[in-house]
């Protein structure tokens, strides 16, 4: 049942209808009366409740519904209720699901009743702490507990052993839970899917441990204080684990374990932010025997590559992220069929890239090239890669001119060519439907390299920017008018360019912009007033020694200073309304900036209308 298209009416009859034995509600509003007529359904057997409104106290009467197997509250918010101690009168549960539902204090020691319980998730309550009940952990038909997402704290160390052999799944994710990995945890043969990490916990545990896991599928021990050692030297304890997922960011490894290279049903790997250096061993492109979907080796110190090839077979390559390494040479591309892929090499000492390597990214949305040594052009086979939502090529050597398809494309979000050797003119070729978001060209000054020529008033047709840099170039011409067109601007630097001319003031219908840079260029006239150009701090408009106006200290005192776009009457009055705009703001401060803010302009709009 939806809330939108029942009422209440309807609902108190349902109460009534009790040889019922399933109910879903979802999205009803429940401030005002809680639903208690759901105690008549005495033959309820699966109850779910789904974005309601439960700010009344949960009935008490749901205790009473002696056959409910499966309670389900799903994104219902609780307002800061307590998860209620009689969910622990219902022993027939067998699922049991509070998630997102706002709830707060601790999950009561009841559950551990629930002995026919078989599942249970309870997840994305921010405000619940305090311990988990160790009776959970013994309860002996449960197969998944999922806990993830809470402010659960205390240590683990004293669950007990051995664990109930039917449990099969523990998800303690995100919480801040202390101490070492419970023993119990390592010793579970039966354990198939292990996620602990974003927690506190510590100690130094052996991979020899892991790999005696022999049903593990799924093992995230990532972000906590916890330190992995390989013990096994160049002995393999085989049979490893069929593990298909292996997080380990963040467990100060030193070096790869060697029973990684075995792992043949490796899907996805992450051994980001651990102290890895040395080499990046060949056989790490053929994990999983080809099967290997995303890699992440970021933030180490590797250094090097070993023999691989410009060009990886990766058929199922959908994330490879070497970033923030020390690696040099060639950027290796992987050949993927996947239809959506990201690549990141981004901060690394790559110099060299395979010629035409937009070929090979056609199925591209993300790729991070920035902050290496890489001098090439840009091939227009980039134009293949019609999915690519970002690209960021910034900090290199790269020169040449930008390929117009670059702003052609209706996929591309976010464009950052900044220090670059960059050249020409931006291109003009901008389309309607265009999805810009952000463009940063800053800083392609260098020797004689740079953009020129006139901003294209084109860029007014990316309605969709939030961001434009076009700072440090030898940009001419006024700024278009078009700019205004950008309602959802928030930040434009333009500075260090050549611009002359005034303002626009349509410059101030920009209600979103937040950051503003014009300085240093060859500005002329009065600063616009209105809207956020009243809140710009001197910085944004110096180092235009003809601009005049609020905020800077010139006073727009002298013959043709006054812009005829600020749609100023008078260089005397427009001088005066300055001074008497700013008396004004302060005049009003004690009744709130907004109201003051409010007052100053309709008085402003009143001289306008006088003069």
């Amino acid at each position: 049942m939806f809330g939108s298209g029942w009422e209440k009416p309807v609902l108190s009859w349902v109460g009534n209808l009790k040889q019922l034995t399933g109910l879903t509600l979802e999205q009803y509003d429940f401030s005002k009366s809680a639903p208690s007529w759901i105690g008549n359904l005495t033959n309820l057997a699966c109850f779910d409740i789904y974005g309601c409104n439960m700010a009344m106290p949960i009935p008490n009467q749901i205790g009473n519904l002696a056959k409910l197997t499966s309670l389900e509250f799903m994104g219902s918010d609780f307002f800061g209720q307590q998860i209620p101690v009689w969910i622990g009168n219902l022993t027939k549960l067998t699922s049991l699901g509070i998630s997102g539902c706002s709830c707060s204090g601790s999950i009561p020691s009841t559950l551990g009743n629930l002995a026919q319980l078989e599942e249970l998730e309870i997840s994305d309550n921010m405000e619940l702490n305090g311990t988990i009940p160790r009776s959970m952990f013994a309860l002996p038909r449960l197969k998944d507990i999922y806990l993830e997402s809470n402010k659960l704290s205390g240590s683990l160390e004293d669950i007990p052993a051995p664990l109930s052999s039917s449990l099969s799944s523990i998800i303690l994710s995100d919480n801040q839970l202390t101490g070492p990995i419970p023993k119990s945890f390592l010793q579970h043969t039966n354990l198939e899917f292990l996620s602990l990490e974003s927690n506190k916990l510590t100690a130094t545990i052996e991979f020899s441990s892991i790999w005696r896991l022999k049903s593990l599928y799924f093992l995230s021990l990532s972000y906590n204080l916890i330190s992995l050692t390989d013990d096994e030297g160049e002995t393999i304890p085989l049979p490893l684990p069929n593990i298909n997922y292996l997080y380990l960011a963040s467990c100060n490894l030193i070096e790869l374990p060697v029973a990684l290279r075995y792992l043949d049903t490796l899907w996805e790997l992450d051994l980001s932010s651990n102290q890895i250096s040395g080499v990046i061993p060949s056989w790490i492109w053929e994990n999983g025997k080809g099967n290997l979907q995303s890699l992440n080796l970021s933030s180490n110190m590797f250094t090097t590559l070993e023999k691989s090839p410009p060009l990886l077979n990766m058929t199922y390559l959908t994330v490879l992220d070497l970033s923030f390494n020390r690696l040099e040479g060639s950027i290796p591309i992987p050949v993927t069929t996947s239809i959506d892929v990201a690549l990141d090499y981004s901060n690394n000492n790559f110099s060299s890239i395979v010629p035409n390597f937009g070929i090979y990214i056609e199925n591209a949305s993300y790729v991070n090239l920035s902050n290496n040594k890489l001098s090439a052009h840009i091939p227009s086979s980039i134009c293949n890669a019609r999915k690519l939502s970002i690209l960021d090529i910034s900090s290199n050597n790269f020169r040449g001119s930008v390929p117009p398809c670059l702003t052609e494309s209706v996929s591309l979000r976010v464009l950052k060519l900044r220090e670059n050797q960059f050249h020409g003119v931006l291109p003009k070729n901008i389309k309607e439907g265009c999805k810009l978001q952000s463009i940063d060209v800053n800083g392609n000054r260098i020797e004689d390299n740079s953009f020129g020529g006139p901003i294209p008033r084109s860029l007014g047709k990316l309605v969709l920017l939030h961001g434009l840099n076009l700072s440090y170039n030898d940009f001419i011409g006024q700024i278009p008018s078009q700019l205004s067109s950008l309602t959802q601007l928030e930040s434009l630097d333009l500075s260090w360019n050549k611009l002359p001319g005034e303002i626009p003031y349509e410059l101030t219908y920009l209600t979103y912009l937040g950051l503003l840079n014009l300085s240093y260029n060859n500005l002329t006239g009065r600063i616009p007033q209105g809207n956020q150009f009243l809140a710009f701090p001197n910085s944004s408009f110096e180092g235009n020694v003809h601009l005049c106006g609020m905020p800077l200290s010139k006073q727009c005192d002298t013959p043709g200073s006054t812009s005829a776009s600020s749609s100023a009457p008078s260089e005397h009055n427009s001088l005066w309304q300055d001074k008497l705009y700013v008396i004004l703001l302060f005049m009003f401060t004690g009744l709130g900036f907004g109201v003051g803010f409010t007052l100053a302009v309709m008085f402003e709009s009143l001289w306008n209308h006088k003069q």
